[in-house]
């Protein structure tokens, strides 16, 4: 394994907005991008992730080349998932944010671009019963088998009952 020198590369949030709404400008498609407590956050729309998320990570001058996390948000009238991007060459950080109508969660899949995404959709799905289309593998790998809830949702109600414990068969 061959160590290498890392350059710390100082980053102006405002040039790297204004070069995010260049690409997107000139690819047609549609992105809102704001600064807020140094961080820079792209709203997009969520029949567009995809393809935005597959631009990040293949433009030549942006290179975002690592998931971070990515997390879902409840807040009420809709859910929301945001995609924590970074580029290791460039030292740019991103967050990707995707508006989702409460009552049909679904949004596109992204583990055909990161495979890493996988995890952080089955936890998704799990918590706050996203669907991702196009995944291949939504099954629970945190709570037991048979639930019928969302914990993180907002409007999920405690109900204390007594509950025998049943083992999976294989962990995973």
């Amino acid at each position: 394994m061959e160590i290498i020198k890392y350059n710390f590369k100082e980053i102006d949030n405002e040039k790297l907005a204004s070069l995010l709404k260049n690409k997107f400008n000139a690819s047609g498609m549609d992105a809102n991008f704001t600064i807020s407590h140094d961080q820079i956050f792209c709203q997009t729309p969520k029949e567009t992730i995809k393809n935005t998320i597959k631009l990040l990570k293949t433009d030549k001058d942006l290179k975002f080349d690592y998931i971070k996390c990515i997390t879902g948000v409840d807040y009420r009238e809709y859910l929301e998932v945001v995609y924590s991007l970074y580029s290791f060459d460039n030292n740019y950080s991103l967050n990707v944010k995707a508006k989702i109508d409460a009552q049909n969660p679904e949004i596109d899949s992204i583990t055909d671009i990161f495979w890493s995404a996988d995890w952080f959709e089955r936890e998704i799905w799990e918590f706050f019963g996203i669907n991702f289309k196009g995944h291949k593998n939504l099954k629970t790998f945190l709570l037991p088998g048979d639930v019928d809830y969302h914990p993180l949702l907002k409007s999920f109600e405690i109900k204390w009952e007594e509950r025998k414990y049943e083992r999976p068969g294989v962990f995973e």
